[in-house]
């Protein structure tokens, strides 16, 4: 199985979203342009759902062009990952749901 390949900032800003998702249930992070957020976001999605098999995980944004792009980058990387891990559900708004299945 392949797994997500995070630069060193990334793992770290990982380790605090994961820390805080373990004491709320919802979390904001914000990190520069061209950091890698979206592949981060997969990468904490993908654990999330791993780890929390009856959980699912709603994703927004402001705008509909930066959901497409959360949504596209997820799909690539976890259909390198684990194709059947989540279904993606449109919300037909700035929003997608992905379900555990």
């Amino acid at each position: 199985m392949n797994v997500i390949k995070l630069f060193d900032y990334q793992e770290d800003m990982k380790e605090r979203i994961e820390k805080a998702l373990r004491l709320h249930r919802s979390v904001m992070a914000q990190m520069p342009t061209g950091t890698g957020k979206t592949v981060l976001l997969a990468s904490v999605v993908e654990s999330f759902l791993r780890e929390h098999s009856n959980c699912n995980v709603w994703i927004v944004a402001h705008r509909r062009e930066l959901v497409s792009q959360i949504r596209e980058t997820i799909q690539r990387v976890f259909s390198k990952i684990t194709p059947s891990l989540f279904t993606i559900e449109d919300t037909e708004k700035d929003a997608y749901f992905w379900k555990n299945e």
